[in-house]
């Protein structure tokens, strides 16, 4: 804001002018407001801010030693200085002595570093001024430092190359050779800078008398570094304080006394001389032979050598890089001199893995609060090099997050609701997802106010919300309709005649995929599978299912939605209830059906509770671990992994935290067998977790559930809070000794969610990324803790096997292949439905007798027996038994048990191309065979149905699919692989006939906006 201000000649005007924050001189994002009289300073504001890199607080989720690498970022002229101080308080802080090998060698690179580090300044700030050849010069001798760096660590900048006890590697044979052919040379470069710049006209008149601080003024506001030791202070913390063995060192700390431009020029160019005399020394001192690193078991990692040849020199390893090191509780604070002052680094230990804080005293932050002082009284032009004689790097500057403000003034219920996610986990992060989705409940879309908001309550930045919001298809950035309408047009649905229902309810609505009315009553979208395929087709109003839908049924139902009613959705998913089939063997569906069966008191009178009690009362953990072994319970969820074993291999006596997990995000399409388990049983879920969390010694569970199952989260909840009101959740269970607690979380809306690593990332608040492997989530899993996770379907089923014991689970079954499985049949059958078989069934009794058979009579075509990950079965392979084993025998898998009946008159390329649509959608993108083969098989199956198609096509179909096998993080590669590979070679003659553009079979006509 300009002022009226007093000059020799009468009241003037002031002009406020922004500089920055693009402007060269500034060496980063900084931005200057000046108010100036003319062409000379009245008042020079710098403002920061505009980077946010968030180092320090990133540190608290990191071990120490991944913080190294956040070090080499603060200040990226001088990584090695960042890293030095990082790791000496680190090493403080353990009571680590660093082998003198080392500590030279430190020495040495630092030095270098600061030459480095102040040849780009010399150069920068000659060029800001006007001086081109210097900028050149001084370019290329840094140059030839960066080559030491590189051939030392392998990177040029980033080095990371110090490591907490030392070096990181041996110094390759010859880099001292390297190093002295350096500082021979560098000395006769120095001197033809001072040539060209030190009695230089332009140069004097440009830096002598410009931006002076004096002495006083400079201890006053803490500068350090050549900004200080220019107006004539000798304070250098490496003589002040000497550290890594400078006290062994001869070398003067270089003052000026001037305190303007030109001293610190004079500063700077000395202290390349005397760093250069430090690197002689070192070079003399360092032994050619001797450890590089201290070794200390369990905090400096082991050599190659012994990793190979030792199974403790392995685990150390191991333990090192996955779970990290607990130094005592403590704190302490180290300072070092940088190429820019004293660097502080302050870290706080609470005894565990990761650092509870981390502070660093940056000197570009210190020495930027001179600028004022340089600047005002002196021309517009000298600002330029004021700003460049601090020296200032903005990634000290802008190392912590952004301030706080005030919250936002939220609804009393969503405030109550933010408290509650924000007291439920030990990483506050981990509310964000749930936050997001409420907060979308009450205010409809989420807007910028509110992600701010939310990024604030979390201590997160802006960006962290917004890149986590825009992987979830559930979270939305603009506002949709009253009522918004999701048709789900995916395999299950298709084939019952969804995309004619879409097209119906387009023309009804008189809007498309992803509109809104103008009345702003309604909106559409086009889903991706729901959880209600024994229900097809079906569509959500909000999050109300309405199910087994004609456009007759529609219209009633958009008929009283715009009367103000509210027309009544299904109360469980359609075909869990039904007359038993005489095949069926009851054990976990056993309260289907059963009046007020989802609570408590009717629950214990079904023998509810019974099976924790006996685990806790009459059990060992590992009594409880060895039943789960006898009953050959296979994990439900699709891997088919012997529940026992997994639980087996959580380290015992550990006192580390363990979590459960029950993983509820059923998205496979087929799939809807979990649904009626949360609906109609809830109890037999949580007994289940906490039975697990007996036997693995976990006290905290997590139901993971996915986000269009929102009133089952409700449900869930309703049932948690019963069970801590009886005594089954809590302190002390049953007067066992045993705690457990239990949350609900929601997902947002991701198929690749139901993965394991990455169902952890989601419930962390992140993208849900799977997670390399090893180490797995029984060793390493969420919050970096073992864990156990299991899908909703197996954890429901541990009640029965404690109950009746595994020899008895095991016996419904078939050898491996233990106890029953809930089988959500969909498709082309006369009775669609959920129900309960045992392992080894034989699929065609399933399709003809259980299912009502083909529906209006027609033939069977094929099959997908588990979801629409698995290899389609031709009509002729339905002889089969249906276990894991003798399923995998036949080329295909039994999956999530997502059962799709496909009839004679389905076009199975249209099929393929729906089925790829959906993997296309749902890939995360991290992994390229992944990305770019779903993406590009899309186009080229929707291509060849349209009629396009080449006779090259069909092989390069079956190509581009056997390229993402194996090749991938998850399964998700090889889930749009595996049925595209079996519908090429099993139906390749329907390929063959829309190479004519022709379709032998009724198309499904698809409608793929949305994809």
């Amino acid at each position: 804001m300009s002022t009226t201000i007093e000059t020799p000649i009468g009241a003037a005007q002031t002009m406020v002018l922004n500089m920055g924050p693009q402007h060269p001189s500034t060496h980063g994002v900084l931005r200057v407001v000046l108010e100036l009289n003319g062409e000379f300073v009245v008042k020079a504001e710098p403002i920061i801010g505009y980077l946010h890199t968030g180092i320090e607080k990133s540190c608290e989720a990191k071990t120490y030693s991944q913080c190294i690498t956040l070090t080499d970022r603060i200040d990226y002229l001088a990584p090695l200085s960042n890293n030095l101080g990082y790791c000496l308080a680190v090493e403080k802080i353990l009571g680590l002595e660093v082998p003198k090998r080392a500590q030279y060698i430190r020495v040495l690179l630092t030095e270098l570093t600061r030459c480095a580090s102040h040849l780009v300044w010399v150069g920068t700030h000659a060029i800001d001024l006007g001086a081109m050849t210097v900028f050149l010069y001084s370019f290329r001798e840094r140059e030839e430092i960066l080559k030491i760096f590189e051939y030392l660590s392998g990177q040029r900048m980033m080095t990371s190359y110090f490591r907490i006890g030392g070096l990181a590697l041996e110094p390759p044979p010859g880099w001292l050779d390297k190093v002295q052919r350096v500082v021979d040379s560098l000395p006769g470069h120095i001197d033809e800078y001072e040539d060209l710049l030190t009695k230089n006209k332009i140069w004097l008149g440009r830096t002598q008398g410009v931006g002076i601080i004096s002495a006083a003024d400079a201890i006053a506001m803490g500068c350090s570094g050549p900004m200080l030791r220019g107006s004539g202070v000798a304070y250098d913390v490496r003589k002040a304080f000497p550290y890594s063995s400078y006290d062994e060192f001869d070398f003067n700390v270089q003052t000026q006394t001037a305190g303007d431009c030109y001293a610190r020029y004079q500063v700077r160019v000395a202290e390349i001389r005397e760093s250069i005399k430090i690197v002689k020394q070192a070079m003399q001192k360092i032994p050619s032979e001797g450890p590089f690193r201290a070794e200390v078991p369990g905090i400096i990692p082991p050599s190659r050598e012994e990793m190979k040849t030792s199974i403790e020199g392995l685990i150390y390893h191991f333990k090192i890089f996955t779970e990290g090191f607990a130094p005592p509780p403590g704190e302490v604070y180290q300072a070092i001199e940088s190429p820019r002052g004293e660097l502080g680094v302050f870290v706080a230990s609470d005894g565990s893995h990761k650092p509870y804080r981390v502070k660093f005293r940056a000197p570009s932050f210190v020495n930027l609060q001179s600028l004022p002082k340089l600047a005002e009284g002196r021309l517009i032009a000298d600002v330029v090099a004021c700003i460049g004689t601090t020296d200032i790097v903005l990634g000290e500057v802008d190392r912590q997050t952004r301030r706080k403000k005030g919250f936002m003034q939220l609804p009393p219920a969503l405030e109550e609701k933010f408290t509650t996610l924000l007291g439920r986990y030990p990483v506050k992060r981990s509310a964000l997802i749930p936050m997001m989705m409420y907060s979308q409940d009450f205010f409809g879309f989420l807007s910028d106010e509110l992600l701010a908001d939310i990024a604030q309550r979390l201590d997160l930045n802006l960006t962290e919300v917004t890149e986590t919001l825009a992987y979830y298809s559930m979270l939305r950035r603009k506002p949709v309709g009253k009522y918004h309408i999701q048709v789900c047009t995916n395999i299950s649905c298709m084939l019952r005649g969804a995309n004619e229902l879409y097209a119906h309810v387009q023309k009804r609505l008189g809007i498309s995929n992803k509109e809104v009315s103008p009345s702003g009553t309604f909106s559409l979208e086009e889903v991706e599978c729901m959880g209600a395929c024994t229900g097809a087709p079906a569509m959500q109003v909000n999050f109300d299912f309405y199910e087994n839908l004609d456009p007759e049924k529609v219209d009633v139902i958009f008929e009283q939605l715009q009367d103000g009613k509210k027309p009544t959705p299904v109360p469980v998913i359609s075909g869990a209830l039904h007359e038993r089939n005489p095949n069926e063997v009851v054990v976990i569906s056993k309260n289907f059906g059963i009046p007020n069966s989802r609570s408590i008191d009717m629950y214990m009178q079904r023998d509810g509770y019974k099976a924790l009690e006996k685990a806790l009362k009459q059990m060992t953990p590992d009594q409880i671990i060895d039943e789960m072994k006898k009953s050959n319970l296979r994990g439900r969820g699709g891997a088919g992994f012997p529940a026992g074993m997994k639980w087996s291999f959580v380290p015992k006596d550990l006192p580390k935290p363990k979590y459960i997990l029950a993983n509820g995000d059923e998205s496979e399409p087929g799939t809807s067998k979990d649904r009626p388990l949360l609906e109609m049983d809830p109890h037999q879920l949580i007994e289940g977790m906490v039975i697990a969390g007996r036997a693995i010694g976990a006290n905290q569970g997590y139901a993971y559930i996915r986000g269009e199952y929102r009133y089952i989260i409700d449900i869930v909840e309703t049932a948690i809070a019963e069970a801590y009101a009886k005594g089954f959740l809590g302190k002390n269970i049953l007067d066992s000794g045993f705690d457990f607690d239990l949350a609900a979380h929601t997902g947002a809306g991701a198929y690749e969610c139901g993965e394991e690593s990455a169902l952890m990332e989601s419930l962390e608040g992140k993208r849900g990324y799977p997670r390399i492997k090893p180490p797995f989530p029984a060793v390493v899993g969420l919050y970096g803790r073992p864990t156990v996770i299991n899908n909703v379907e197996t954890l429901s089923t541990v009640p029965a096997i404690i109950r009746g014991g595994g020899d008895w689970y095991a016996s419904l079954g078939t050898p491996k292949n233990g106890g029953t499985r809930l089988y959500s049949i969909s498709g082309h059958v006369n009775k669609p439905g959920i129900y309960e078989l045992p392992l080894g069934f034989n699929l065609r009794t399933l399709i003809e007798d259980v299912a009502g058979g083909v529906r209006g009579g027609k033939k069977l075509k094929a099959v997908i027996p588990g979801g629409s990950s698995c290899p389609l079965l031709s009509a002729d392979e339905i002889d089969v038994n249906m276990d894991y084993d003798a399923v995998a025998k036949i080329g295909s898998m039994l999956g999530s048990g997502g059962t799709v009946i496909i009839d004679e008159d389905t076009c199975m390329v249209d099929l393929a191309r729906r089925i790829m649509h959906f993997y296309a959608h749902e890939s995360c993108g991290w992994c390229i065979p992944c990305r770019e083969g779903t993406t590009w098989l899309r186009k080229m199956l929707d291509r060849f149905h349209e009629g396009g198609g080449r006779a090259e096509d069909i092989p390069l179909i079956d190509e581009l699919s056997k390229n993402m096998l194996g090749r991938t993080f998850c399964p998700l590669g090889d889930a749009a692989a595996l049925p595209t590979i079996s519908i090429v070679k099993k139906w390749r003659n329907e390929f063959e006939d829309h190479l004519h553009g022709k379709c032998s079979y009724k198309p499904a006509e698809m409608i793929l906006g949305a994809h």
